[in-house]
């Protein structure tokens, strides 16, 4: 029995533990907990829509990742470079996900390879794209890497060089996940 709803039990405790966390949390936008619903959501019903029958540890990293957005902004003022580790670690994890989707076709080996390395870039080109309008019409601070310095938000990185690195490292883990698949 437990195995069957493990999915809908990991759901319903993100989403309590998201929203708790928005009325607890002053920092957590609405425009957060919405990237974090939609991911979350998401994600099971293209588990439960299609025949991709997701693993339990793709559900954990889906998990890692929508709560990243969640707790991004605390994280960001402690630990200077939480992004290019976050950016690292979901560019494994997604292409981790994207090669089980993608295992459902019968196709060729190599062009699973292909495809799971294409559709992981556009994903992560697709999420700089969403971070940049978000700047430009939500006024977040999404691209950039900032710092609280005497009670002023200062940027340490800008939006540029942050964006280009973030492309750079996420296709590292993309490329990390993809050998590492390889050589098994």
């Amino acid at each position: 029995m437990f195995n069957q709803s493990y999915k809908e039990i990991i759901i319903c405790i993100l989403f309590l533990f998201g929203i708790i966390s928005y009325f607890l949390l002053d920092h957590i936008s609405i425009h957060a907990i919405g990237l974090f619903l939609i991911i979350t959501s998401g994600f099971y019903f293209v588990d439960r829509i299609t025949s991709a029958h997701f693993k339990k540890e793709h559900y954990v990293y889906v998990s890692f990742i929508s709560l990243s957005f969640l707790f991004f902004y605390y994280m960001q003022l402690y630990f200077l470079y939480v992004d290019k580790v976050l950016h690292l670690l979901g560019g494994i994890m997604l292409c981790s996900v994207v090669y089980h989707f993608i295992g459902t076709m019968h196709i060729s080996r190599r062009k699973k390879y292909l495809v799971t390395f294409s559709l992981s870039i556009a994903v992560i080109l697709g999420y700089e794209f969403y971070e940049y309008f978000s700047d430009v019409i939500f006024n977040t601070r999404m691209q950039g890497v900032y710092r609280i310095v005497e009670n002023e938000l200062v940027i340490v990185i800008g939006s540029v060089i942050d964006t280009a690195s973030d492309i750079v490292i996420g296709l590292t883990g993309v490329i990390v996940y993809l050998v590492v698949k390889v050589r098994r």
